[in-house]
This record gives structure tokens, sequence and C-alpha cells, in this order.
């Protein structure tokens, strides 16, 4: 079950990760290489993760994301158009892991908004780990949230339409460890992986789209 659990993660990052809206398919990838613009010589010179792509060939690098901040744990929409990630550029509490929130941008640049002049803004002010449903009008992601009974925070899953409106509670689990929550194709499904608490063990977990009828698999 673990290895299905390592092998179902991998390959929907790869998946999503691959931008297909140019003629040269580009692949989003995050890494901890250095980087650093002219304007951020305030920066503390170490290796923040930022967001980078490349042709599938391996040439023509290029650094999507900037600044004095994280910013990692992409994926890339079906169609190639869009790609979410999680930042810290609104600032990190890490006794509350406050400070993670989901951006959104195009893959080529273009403003997100037809008129518009933004090709990168903050979809969900609190959240991680963002995968697109298939459809890629809707992105899945995790929240911290307490527990009702002992106020332990715990990984809960929300979704919210791409334009930022219409957030909705996904899942209202046990208080186990529950991470990369993925929609299957057709929409009505989701997938993740949880960390069971009686022995630590990986599984895959599967529930409906508005959280009921969860179920290891």
């Amino acid at each position: 079950i673990l290895m299905t659990a390592v092998l179902l993660t991998l390959l929907t990052t790869m998946r999503l990760s691959l931008a297909l809206a140019e003629a040269e398919p580009r692949i989003f990838f995050h890494s901890n290489r250095e980087s650093m613009r002219p304007d951020d010589q305030n920066c503390v010179r170490i290796p923040w993760n930022q967001v980078w792509s490349v042709r599938a060939d391996g040439s023509d690098l290029k650094q999507y994301t900037f600044g004095c901040d994280y910013n990692w744990f992409l994926t890339v929409s079906p169609d190639g158009m869009r790609v979410v990630w999680t930042s810290q550029r609104l600032g990190f509490s890490p006794s509350q892991y406050r400070g993670f929130s989901v951006w959104i941008g195009t893959t080529d640049g273009s403003p997100l908004v037809l008129g518009g002049t933004t090709s990168q803004q903050v979809l969900v002010e609190y959240g991680w780990r963002p995968s697109f449903s298939y459809d890629g009008q809707r992105v899945i992601f995790m929240r911290p949230t307490p527990h009702p009974t002992t106020g332990v925070q715990y990984n809960q899953f929300y979704s919210v339409a791409i334009n930022g409106t219409d957030e909705r509670r996904v899942s209202f689990t046990d208080g186990s460890v529950e991470i990369e929550p993925m929609y299957s194709p057709n929409g009505t499904v989701i997938v993740w992986t949880r960390q069971e608490q009686d022995n630590n063990d990986l599984n895959v977990w599967r529930m409906n789209a508005d959280g009921s009828g969860a179920a290891r698999l």
C-alpha cells in the first residue's frame, strides 16, 4: 500500500506539471537553485525554493516566481494554461502553519483576467499543496484545521473555484494525517494519502467529492 501511495503521487505530479498550451510543452517544477532579481538586494542569499519551467528537451530554463520567500508544491492545469502553487509571500507563522497561501498564475505570463494586467495572484490566503480538478475549474488544497474536541490542528481538504469564489470544506476526518488530495478524472471522487493513527502506515483513501463515503483502498 505504501508503494501504491508513493507511485500514485509521483504519476499525478508528473502529469499535472506539464504545460501543454505551447507548441513546445514546458515542464514546471520547484527548485532551490540560487536565484535573485536585481530588485531583490535585501534578500538574504539563501536557496529559496522558486517555481521554474523548462522545455521538454531541457532547453530554455526560465524562472517563474521570485522573491524572499518559498514558492513550491505546484501543479499545472490539465489544459496547460494555469499553474497553482504554495507560497509564503503573505508571511509565515511556524507555530500554526499560518502564511502558507495558494497562488494561481498563467503558464505563459498573460493576464489572468481578460483586460487585466496581473498574471499571478493569491487564490487562497491560508492553504497549501493545491491540485486542479480535471476540468481545470476547481482547485483542491489542504488547510490545517482545529479538531472540534482537542483543538489540535490537522489537515483538512477544501476546494475553491479558480476565480477564488465558492470555497468549500470537503473532508471531515478523525485527526489522522491527511495529505495530497487529488480529484478523479470525472471529478466525482477524491483520493489522498493517509497516515493511520494506530500504526503510522501510509495508505491510499478515497471519498466522494462532497466528502461522503470515505474508505481505504
